[in-house]
């Protein structure tokens, strides 16, 4: 088969929407630490309810900015001549690779993606097609992690092994 009518090889488009029960598990580890400081505060009660209070605050507004579409949310994952692009609301695009941290799964990834701009850092994504908890096309998410899986996220690059 020529690679100009593979089908790993074609254009995927894959849209991404705020989820509130995706926000709040990728928060977690915040709203935890806001639990643990709770229970912790028989022997300290002004310290660990500062500090518990502290990680509310940070697990709220991360859960709240994960939820909101502003001007560094990402709306959409474009596959185009084997390169991955960050897609913005306000239309501009960014090309980027997948770090070996990511995690991918049938009906849910976590997506570690590193833009080619030395200014920015990782981002992060979680994909998801699980009743209730979907946030992205179904069809589009199964094309974009096989074309992960068969090692496109690397730009070229042979030191790094595929999903």
């Amino acid at each position: 088969m020529s690679k100009l009518f593979s089908p790993v090889y074609s254009r995927i488009e894959v849209p991404v929407r705020p989820h509130p029960v995706l926000a709040l598990t990728a928060n977690l580890p915040w709203l935890l630490l806001a639990l643990f400081c709770l229970f912790a505060a028989a022997r300290q009660p002004l310290f660990w309810y500062s500090a518990g209070l502290v990680a509310l605050i940070i697990g709220t507004w991360r859960t709240v900015q994960a939820l909101r579409s502003g001007a560094h949310s990402i709306t959409s994952l474009i596959v185009d001549q084997n390169q991955l692009r960050l897609c913005y609301p306000d239309g501009r695009t960014q090309t980027a690779r997948v770090a070996p941290e990511t995690r991918l799964g049938g009906r849910l990834s976590i997506l570690k993606l590193v833009p080619d701009a030395p200014t920015s850092g990782p981002v992060p994504v979680i994909l998801s097609t699980l009743p209730g908890m979907s946030n992205t096309d179904a069809r589009a998410f199964r094309r974009l992690r096989v074309w992960l899986r068969l090692g496109g996220a690397h730009n070229g690059d042979s030191s790094q092994q595929p999903f």
